[in-house]
């Protein structure tokens, strides 16, 4: 009976056992900066792609999150991926921004994916 109580109690004491660490979400993947070449999604279900005068682009590093539009900074802010899920074939990564804002990203080939509300921005990285 002793050994069944011991047994009950280091089973219990493993399962409540929490970290303050990070998550030790590797992010080496998501390092770099990427083009804007799609969205699709929507109400509709169609896509739109950049122009000469509409175009983005994402950077990330290894704490920092800066996001372009039309070449100009709109966003610099630091980041932590918070999760990660498999979802159906897809594995999805959960960011949070400093100012408490979530983003969810995939990979898709070797493009990167954003969800953008009701629709998904995808990314091609750009080599340098």
């Amino acid at each position: 009976m002793k050994k069944l109580i011991y047994l009950f109690i280091l089973t219990f004491g493993i399962i409540s056992c929490s970290s303050d660490d990070e998550t030790g979400i590797d992010n080496s993947e998501l390092i770099g900066k990427w083009n804007w070449i799609s969205s699709c999604g929507g109400f509709t279900g169609d896509c739109w792609y950049p122009s000469e005068d509409n175009y983005e682009s994402v950077e990330f590093t290894n704490d920092l999150y800066i996001k372009k539009n039309n070449g100009s900074v709109n966003t610099e802010m630091n980041y932590s991926i918070t999760d990660s899920h498999i979802n159906g074939t897809d594995i999805l990564y959960i960011i949070e921004l400093e100012n408490g804002n979530m983003l969810r990203f995939r990979f898709i080939d070797s493009n990167l994916s954003i969800e953008g509300g009701d629709f998904w921005k995808e990314y091609e990285r750009i080599t340098e």
